[in-house]
């Protein structure tokens, strides 16, 4: 049976050793929000968390320890961290500035046996009810992670960790999808969504609890996609140009008529934002991540400001 980690190391290879390069523009926009919402607006932010910071392609790492006194780094894999780190030839006095956190599981499931016996039993065929069964009796063994509690920072970073936090039972699932009729397909697909929609809660939770009380929230979540494996690869560049036109209508049309992974995620953190009823209301943007040379993502990010409460 595959464990977790190479279960996510196969899902996360995809085109890895050019994604510095590919994910060029995505860093750019990231910083580009970074700067207008936040740091041009704010001069008391002095300590961030990067949560799933995995290797680090997606965040210029320079430009934030340039903003910040103190930034810490947080992922399940500390060696893929610290590698990434590397990469981006930080100074001396930047790279001090740095604090890594490994071994974190955002589920609450790694240190059970769900993946192990959800593959048994894809693997062998077992009818939906049963694997509903299974994640039923998961989410009563999901256990709150503490390594991060009692501590809060000006700005909190999650990037695109929704769609990943049940990535790998999605994985298990297509894997053994010859073995299911497509109802059956479909029935299981929808109550991993469910498994999903309520980890994703949960970590909302951390992100919240992680800001300090005047503090800052920034996340963006990988939406939609577009790929040849999906044959929707050639209306790329129509979505992007509603991106670069702030079209919000057409692609928040885009989002809601095939809802992702991860979508869930995004309604309940936009949702917590508006009922704190902020002076100012959570930004919210989208832009297009050239994910790797066959797929693409709409994204969306949003921005919340704590200390407008």
């Amino acid at each position: 049976m595959s464990t977790l980690k190479e279960i996510l190391k196969e899902y996360n290879q995809e085109d890895n050793e050019n994604r510095w390069k590919l994910w060029k523009s995505h860093r750019e926009a990231v910083v580009k929000l970074q700067e207008k919402n936040i740091f041009s607006v704010r001069d008391d932010i002095d300590t961030a968390i990067v949560l799933g910071a995995g290797n680090c392609d997606d965040i210029d790492l320079n430009y934030l320890c340039g903003k910040v006194s103190k930034l810490t780094l947080v992922d399940r894999d500390l060696e893929i961290m610290k590698s990434g780190v590397e990469k981006q030839n930080l100074s001396q006095e930047n790279y001090k500035k740095i604090e890594f956190v490994g071994n974190i599981d955002f589920t609450g499931l790694e240190d059970t046996k769900f993946y192990e016996e959800l593959e048994e039993l894809l693997e062998r065929s077992k009818k939906p009810k049963q694997v509903l069964k299974l994640i039923t009796k998961s989410l009563k063994l999901i256990e709150e992670n503490t390594l991060l509690k009692n501590q809060t920072y000006s700005l909190v970073i999650s990037g695109a960790i929704h769609s990943e936090l049940t990535a790998a039972s999605l994985v298990l699932l297509n894997k053994y999808s010859k073995n299911y009729s497509n109802k059956d397909f479909k029935k299981i697909h929808k109550d991993l969504i469910y498994l999903d929609d309520t980890i994703s809660i949960n970590y909302n939770d951390l992100i919240m609890s992680l800001a300090k009380e005047d503090g800052v929230v920034f996340s963006w979540f990988d939406l939609k996609e577009f790929s040849k494996e999906l044959d929707n690869y050639d209306e790329i560049d129509k979505v992007d140009k509603y991106c670069k036109e702030g079209n919000s209508e057409k692609v928040i049309e885009l989002v809601t008529e095939n809802k992702f992974v991860g979508f869930h995620g995004y309604l309940d953190l936009n949702k917590r934002a508006l009922e704190k009823n902020l002076k100012t209301p959570p930004w919210v943007n989208f832009w297009i991540w050239k994910y790797s040379i066959n797929k693409s993502y709409l994204v969306f990010s949003i921005t919340i400001d704590l200390s407008n409460e």
